[in-house]
């Protein structure tokens, strides 16, 4: 496979990487319901693809669109109730995982769920904006609440979003009459999990560690 084509399919997974993303509570019955698994992991990447969507930033398992700035809708704020950002974005509901925050918050506030778990308020606006493409400028940030939610990122990558995704594309290639193309694509994803699973693993074993260090003093952590 020449570069060009590698890189075209590069783009590929990664959009399908954020599709799966987002589907919320399943991801596998979320697509196989609608039809079946690799025509519609095929529909909408070409869909995202062709329409050429903003871009998307892959920073560890995290997907982070960015709108001109000057048209993101009015930024979430502290007196936001919670049960409100999430009707609004459901996304959101993977953000208070992440965060370690439990659901059942009723009618609390940002400010209200954010005290009671011990969570920057801060850092947590500043992450929910950005992935409801609202304006996040202005925000203080926390490293080490932040280094934590990326942790969790990594973890729902690698153990859930991965995985699952792989098993709608084998269900597609074992539905269908195999082709050089879907085997390649396959082959390819897998390929794509490693350096994935690589990337990340440094992250949490050397960068994190070197931002700890930091945070506590030290000059050559």
């Amino acid at each position: 496979m020449g570069p060009k084509a590698k890189g075209v399919y590069c783009e590929i997974i990664s959009w399908l990487v954020y599709f799966v993303g987002c589907m919320e509570p399943n991801p596998v019955m979320s697509v196989a319901s609608m039809v079946s698994p690799f025509t519609a992991c095929a529909v909408a990447v070409f869909i995202l693809y062709i329409a050429s969507v903003p871009s998307v930033m892959f920073i560890g398992i995290y997907t982070f669109p960015f709108f001109a700035y000057t048209v993101l809708p009015i930024r979430y704020s502290a007196t936001d109730r919670v049960s409100d950002i999430v009707e609004d974005n459901p996304q959101l509901l993977l953000v208070l995982n992440r965060f370690k925050i439990p659901f059942g918050f009723g009618c609390k506030t940002i400010d209200d769920i954010c005290s009671d778990n011990n969570v920057d308020c801060s850092t947590f606006l500043a992450v929910s904006n950005i992935i409801s493409n609202r304006k996040y400028n202005g925000f203080s940030i926390h490293l080490p609440t932040l280094v934590s939610y990326l942790k969790e990122a990594h973890s729902y990558i690698l153990d859930y979003m991965l995985p699952a995704i792989k098993d709608i594309l084998i269900k597609g290639v074992h539905s269908h009459n195999s082709n050089d193309v879907a085997l390649l694509v396959l082959k390819f994803f897998d390929s794509y999990m490693v350096e994935v699973r690589n990337h990340m693993q440094f992250e949490d074993e050397f960068v994190f560690t070197y931002i700890d260090g930091l945070l506590k003093g030290e000059l050559n952590p």
